[in-house]
């Protein structure tokens, strides 16, 4: 029997290609967790909204959340608030893009409650 190289690295490849999806796979499920908690925190302020991406930079948190219009300072101060009743030692900030325009409506920043 002859052994061919060309099968061994393939299919050492395709075990670690099967391996990296796992861990992507696994690590969207933590992420789509604390999606659900901000989303019903943010639903409580206005039912419109809806968070396209929950990402983390460093130590901040960035949630990135889809308006049809602009949003008031007192109405994402509110959404600040909300977020941190639901972890209060969230840093970061959200973020309130509109796609039909294709900007940054507002970005409220969040600190750790004191």
């Amino acid at each position: 029997m002859e052994y061919d190289k060309g099968w061994s690295r393939l299919s050492i490849g395709l075990v670690l290609a099967f391996s990296l999806m796992v861990l992507a796979v696994s690590g969207c499920d933590s992420g789509s967790d604390a999606e659900a908690k901000y989303q019903k925190a943010l639903s409580s302020v206005n039912d419109k909204w809806e968070i396209y991406e929950v990402t983390k930079k460093g130590e901040s948190t960035i949630i990135r959340v889809e308006v049809d219009d602009n949003v008031p300072f007192k109405l994402s101060k509110k959404a600040g608030e909300a977020i941190q009743k639901v972890e209060p030692g969230f840093n970061g900030y959200v973020e309130f893009f509109n796609s039909e325009v294709g900007i940054v409506m507002r970005k409220v920043e969040i600190f750790p409650a004191t």
